[in-house]
């Protein structure tokens, strides 16, 4: 099935992301870009899939046909891309990547000049222009509009890493006496990690580093990075960072195996940040409904407001852009989101740990116990009702108990229940998996959160008629 959202078009190659999808979806960018301009620019650029050369081929060649500047990025990571749209000041960009996805899939994603996924009235007009094609016309090629500025756009993705990091933040990382294992696994993330790490002179063990290998599960888990324990004891390593295909994200698995979560990376950086400003009450941080209260308690303790949103990046990019946020991110995964940055960075995340870690002289282990305790269990519940009902009906069942409710987004967005300050339950249908409700629950109290856990599954299934 062909998944068409604002987060980008997304299916598996030449099952349901087809070529004639792929030049559907280049005449319609191209018309949505040329109702505003008559020259126009585009960055284009792909993650590390072997399908995605073809599917940016397509692109190219529908493209060239006309009046059109192109910038081929070829294979860089997401942030790079994103960068690169307003390092060389486009009109628009396209980002063909699957994320996290499994090899087969891939996927679109149409940015704004400003380097940002575009918003939803801009995609659902882009869509119409798609539903309305009847036939792609037959023109011919211009290869030479086409400008490769795939190497220059590392170099310059590279120096904004450093510069987001500081010449003293870049400084203390190469002191700092640490070992790490990075594990891109043949992602995009390769093509930047070694230079990177020599330019700011720490050592790291590189593996799984061959540009398209994939040498483990796309997406980073704690079931995909387990084999890195043996080599992270045997290296005598603190940890290793384990990216995804297009490295927005990044997760973390420690020695001894634990996996940090995305809320403490979110709750570790989001304080750091704070930590430094000198008006942290004059800031606000952004996340999504979803996160845990630990990154909010980390915020609210430096005075700073905390700003909550529906599930989804680009939800959490434009409230940032909105408000004027100095930071945001989702407790999901380990990219946070700094500005002039327009998504996760992954690489970015992990510099800034790797900064926070040689500025404190503490090792990840060390600055995880500062934090608050936060216990946060995660299910999907199968519904074969209509899921915008059942969210009602949820939501009438905990108004009757006399809770606090809290919604993000429309009708399929956020429910999230309030138990008390510090626990809560939260529900989501799926926008990826049909009748599929995601249930998260978060508390300070083990006990109380995997009570919460099981009666909010049970009230779900009562409701549903499956108790």
């Amino acid at each position: 099935m062909l998944i068409q959202s604002i987060s980008g078009i997304r299916g598996v190659y030449e099952k349901d992301l087809t070529l004639d999808v792929v030049r559907r979806y280049a005449l319609a960018f191209y018309q949505f870009l040329n109702k505003k301009s008559t020259k126009i620019k585009i960055v284009i650029g792909s993650d590390s899939r072997p399908s995605g050369y073809y599917i940016k081929r397509e692109f190219l060649r529908i493209l060239s046909s006309y009046d059109t500047e192109l910038i081929d990025v070829d294979i860089n990571t997401t942030p790079a891309i994103q960068l690169g749209v307003r390092e060389y000041k486009a009109d628009g960009g396209i980002i063909i990547t699957a994320s996290h996805n499994p090899p087969e899939y891939n996927g679109i994603k149409f940015l704004n000049n400003g380097g940002t996924i575009i918003e939803k009235k801009d995609f659902e007009e882009i869509n119409q222009y798609f539903n309305d094609i009847q036939e792609i016309p037959i023109l011919k090629p211009n290869f030479g509009r086409v400008i490769d500025k795939s190497i220059d756009l590392r170099q310059r993705y590279i120096n904004f890493l450093c510069e987001m990091t500081g010449k003293e933040g870049t400084n203390n990382i190469k002191d700092l006496n640490q070992m790490v294992v990075l594990d891109p696994n043949g992602g995009a993330a390769s093509v930047i990690l070694k230079e990177l790490f020599e330019r700011i002179e720490f050592p790291v063990v590189l593996i799984n580093n061959t540009l398209g290998e994939f040498k483990r599960e796309i997406e980073p888990t704690e079931k995909s990075l387990a084999y890195l324990v043996d080599l992270l004891q045997k290296r005598k390593a603190h940890f290793a960072a384990g990216f995804d295909c297009d490295a927005d994200r990044v997760e973390i698995i420690l020695s001894e195996g634990t996996m940090l979560s995305g809320n403490h990376i979110l709750a570790l950086l989001f304080g750091e940040i704070l930590s430094r400003n000198p008006h942290p009450e004059q800031q606000t941080i952004v996340v999504n409904d979803a996160t845990s209260y630990l990154v909010k308690d980390v915020v609210e303790k430096y005075g700073a407001h905390y700003k909550e949103v529906e599930v989804g990046e680009i939800n959490v990019v434009h409230e940032m852009y909105k408000v004027g946020a100095i930071a945001g991110g989702e407790g999901s995964s380990g990219g946070a989101i700094f500005p002039p940055s327009t998504c996760r960075d992954g690489v970015l995340a992990l510099l800034l740990l790797l900064k926070l870690m040689a500025c404190k002289q503490k090792s990840l282990k060390e600055l995880i116990k500062e934090l608050p305790t936060y216990f946060t269990l995660h299910g999907k519940l199968k519904c074969e009702n209509d899921l915008v009902d059942m969210k009602n009906k949820l939501k009438r069942y905990f108004m009757s108990q006399h809770y606090t409710i809290s919604e993000t987004g429309d009708n399929t967005g956020g429910l999230k229940i309030h138990i008390t300050d510090s626990s809560w339950i939260w529900y989501r249908m799926s926008k990826t998996e049909p009748g599929i409700f995601r249930i998260i629950v978060d508390s300070k109290d083990e006990q109380e959160a995997k009570r919460l856990f099981k009666e909010g599954i049970y009230i779900f299934n009562t409701i549903s008629g499956k108790a």
